[in-house]
């Protein structure tokens, strides 16, 4: 695991997404065509817990129609990607999107921890989760979406 502070990769609190999408370090990124495609730790110490017990895994908010989106999860990590390789994809109604044009929030438990499992050093973040017919998994997910009407402005009557 490494540490998000004083990276673009630090959301732990509140950061507009948009203008670090075009920071060099994410630009330039290769791996994933200028973008985020990234797994992010949830932690505990900093994700509030709902009523039911479940982490606030992200936020996401658009000041200019006052929508905010809160996914809450009892899984550990949260993967960002913010449509690296969308290429004039279509959409509903005709839409048609381009790069960096929708995200995704994805929770999940951390990749590659299946070949980590009893190495010396690994975090103990990295719990591996092995499904079958025999052995059931259940993980929870809630996206709770709200809006605000803003008077007179954007959104708003």
């Amino acid at each position: 695991l490494l540490d998000v502070e004083n990276t673009f990769f630090d959301f732990r609190t509140a950061a507009s997404l948009g203008p670090r999408l075009h920071e060099k370090e994410i630009k330039e990124n290769k791996a994933t065509n200028g973008g985020y495609d990234h797994t992010f730790l949830i932690d505990d110490t900093l994700a509030k817990s709902d009523e039911g017990g479940l982490k606030l895994a992200a936020e996401a908010t658009t000041g200019a129609k006052g929508r905010t989106l809160r996914v809450y999860t009892d899984m550990p990590a949260v993967h960002l990607y913010t449509g690296n390789f969308l290429d004039n994809t279509n959409g509903k109604a005709g839409a048609k999107y381009g790069k960096h044009q929708g995200f995704c929030l994805e929770c999940e438990n951390l990749p590659n921890a299946i070949n980590l499992e009893g190495k010396e050093g690994v975090d103990t973040a990295f719990k591996p989760i092995i499904v079958g017919p025999s052995k059931a998994y259940k993980g929870t997910i809630v996206f709770d979406f709200s809006s605000v009407a803003r008077l007179g402005g954007p959104g708003g009557p």
